[in-house]
């Protein structure tokens, strides 16, 4: 299994960059296609994710 990701851990010892800020979008997004469910137009969900992806 490591060997599969062999260049990734590399580039993170090279860089110190990791995906973290995006997961972290991600499981937002996901919190709020949860919560979701009550919006009454597509709207009204891009509207909730724009303002939760600014905070």
């Amino acid at each position: 299994m490591i060997k599969n990701h062999r260049t990734g851990i590399l580039n993170f010892f090279d860089h110190r960059l990791t995906s973290t800020g995006a997961e972290g979008i991600n499981s937002r997004i996901q919190a709020i296609k949860v919560a979701a469910r009550g919006f009454r137009t597509k709207e009204g969900f891009q509207d909730s994710l724009h303002s939760a992806i600014i905070i």
